[in-house]
């Protein structure tokens, strides 16, 4: 096997030397020629000293060097924007990183402190005035504080989850004459906006036609200095507090989008009862009014009472508004708002929040059952003694009491459970 080898290299060698003497003697002829050759002579000249196998391999090394040398080139390109974008990107992320120190710090300066709630992963919670509010709102205190309310424009104000959209409804229709085709043109949310929120903003609001509906979650010390000036009509609405936890549960993993919540019932009860969630503590926030029930342009009322007496309830907002309604118009307002209607109803049940991104109606429902007494069917023991304590202790130098049964509902799996004493 050795020998074939060595003679395959002694033939090779043999012919490289008659091929390298052939040019040799191709050259020598050409170089004796005085006269300039033309490009064409050149070109034929080239064909005839150099033969074809060699001229192939001299055009593929000569391509193999240039495109090697375009590689590398392309690489220390490539490199370079490399180094280019880490240093941008690293300068951005310092420049975000400062930027949140500085508006921590200038936050601190107004009182501001932020919180970490790592159940949120997506929501973030300050406290201001003793009060958890959400970015959103942070965001627009100071038009929030300058917002110039008017004597005749009307108000709803509650803790989250304490039946805002259905006193919202029923305060609509009271002061348009029970005019049902008025409630079914637009969305609950143009025609009583929120406040605080993003949508359509506090500046938007300013701008609409007076009188106005707004809905507000902030507490009474946090409203508007106008409002406190010029006292146009307040609604305070207030449930009790373990309905109350159960209904936000479930209302924040709607939100997911927003919230990123995804614990379970009894995480989301600790953050409660230790005031980690948006507009806590819910205690302080339901006193405040309690307190101003008597200011002649405040309504207080709670869930439970609307629940249990509707049709009364609805004939003395319409005294407090200056109202005098027929028992026509009265059953009007009660059957348009009844739970089942505002379910089903897309101006009341929030289904638009979905198309804006910001709920995942997979995981429930805006208007979840409209009852008194569901916290039986998730509180433990020790949940409901430590809600009593805390209600005990924050309450103890107030006369306001809470109904926490009196309704009869179905679970899914046909369970029927009797919350009333």
């Amino acid at each position: 096997m050795a020998g074939c080898h060595l003679r395959q290299i002694v033939k090779s060698n043999a012919l490289f030397s008659r091929i390298l003497s052939r040019n040799i003697q191709h050259t020598s002829v050409c170089l004796t020629s005085c006269r300039t050759l033309t490009n064409h002579e050149h070109k034929q000249l080239e064909r005839q000293c150099v033969p074809t196998d060699c001229r192939k391999i001299i055009n593929r090394h000569s391509s193999t060097k240039s495109s090697d040398s375009e590689n590398s080139a392309s690489r220390r390109q490539a490199l370079m924007y490399a180094i280019y974008g880490s240093f941008a990107l690293g300068a951005c992320l310092w420049f975000a990183i400062f930027l949140k120190w500085f508006k921590k710090k200038r936050l601190l300066l107004r009182g501001i402190q932020s919180m970490y709630v790592p159940e949120f992963k997506k929501l973030e919670l300050y406290k201001y005035k003793d009060f958890v509010l959400p970015e959103f709102v942070i965001n627009t205190l100071d038009d929030i504080e300058k917002f110039d309310t008017c004597a005749d424009d009307i108000w709803v104000v509650s803790f989250p989850r304490s039946g805002t959209t259905w006193i919202q409804e029923i305060v609509y229709l009271i002061n348009n004459n029970a005019n049902t085709h008025a409630a079914d043109c637009s969305f609950l949310d143009n025609r009583f906006p929120y406040l605080e929120f993003m949508t359509p903003g506090v500046k938007e609001i300013e701008k609409m036609q007076k009188p106005r509906f707004i809905k507000s979650h902030l507490p009474y010390s946090l409203l508007p200095t106008s409002v406190h000036e010029k006292k146009p009509k307040i609604v305070y609405i207030a449930r009790n507090a373990k309905d109350v936890a159960v209904s936000y549960y479930y209302f924040v993993r709607l939100l997911y989008p927003v919230t990123r919540y995804d614990a379970e019932f009894k995480d989301f009860f600790e953050l409660f009862v230790n005031d980690k969630v948006m507009y806590a503590p819910w205690s302080k926030h339901v006193q405040e009014f309690w307190e101003n029930r008597n200011e002649d342009n405040i309504f207080f009322l709670t869930y439970e009472d609307l629940k249990r007496d509707t049709a009364g309830t609805i004939d003395r907002l319409a005294n407090f508004f200056g109202k005098s309604l027929t028992k026509e118009q009265t059953n009007t307002i009660m059957r348009y708002c009844s739970f089942e209607n505002m379910k089903i109803n897309p101006t009341t049940n929030h289904s638009w929040f979905e198309t804006y991104g910001v709920a995942d109606f997979k995981k429930g429902d805006f208007i979840r059952k409209g009852c008194v007494g569901d916290w039986a069917n998730h509180f433990d023991e020790h949940m409901n003694n430590k809600m009593n304590s805390m209600i005990a202790y924050r309450f103890m130098n107030s006369d306001l009491e809470f109904s926490y049964r009196g309704t009869h509902f179905v679970e899914s799996d046909d369970k029927t459970v009797d919350s009333s004493e």
